[in-house]
């Protein structure tokens, strides 16, 4: 069994379509995390790594350079690509913590700034998405529920 590590910035840019994601992640595992951050697999590796026809995979890599995620670095004739994983931020490189020992303490505001909902609200609403016997609600109860969240609102 073989590890690859990834950027946390990968699980989360949801613009990356799930073929992608799956050829970012096998070209991750063909590189050495420790020594550098480039890979050089031939098309066909690359395919059968990630379970694509090589075409598939060829446009994918494409999209990904457009993405900015990867560098495609054309060797010529013959010779395998060379890849450079460029990353979305600094995830990709070694982490390294600050020297300062001081530290800010958290405060909350009790609501969340993005819908400005309390946090009690949002409880309530997450909650009110199961059941008294912790099952999914099924399609009528989901619109009583909906229901009653407009007349409230």
């Amino acid at each position: 069994m073989s590890f690859a590590v990834i950027p946390n910035d990968l699980i989360l840019d949801h613009d990356l379509t799930l073929i992608e994601t799956r050829v970012l992640i096998a070209l991750y595992s063909f590189r050495n995390p420790k020594t550098t951050n480039t890979a050089w697999p031939g098309r066909s590796a690359l395919a059968e790594r990630c379970g694509y026809h090589p075409n598939v995979v060829s446009r994918a890599t494409t999209r990904l350079e457009q993405k900015g995620w990867i560098r495609k670095i054309r060797r010529g004739k013959k010779q395998t690509n060379v890849y450079e994983m460029i990353g979305k931020s600094v995830v990709t490189d070694p982490v390294t913590s600050p020297k300062s020992d001081l530290t800010d303490p958290v405060t909350c505001d009790q609501t969340d700034p993005v819908t400005s909902i309390g946090i009690d609200q949002l409880i309530n609403q997450l909650q009110g998405r199961r059941n008294e016997k912790g099952k999914k609600p099924s399609l009528a109860e989901r619109a009583l529920q909906a229901e009653a969240r407009t007349n409230t609102e």
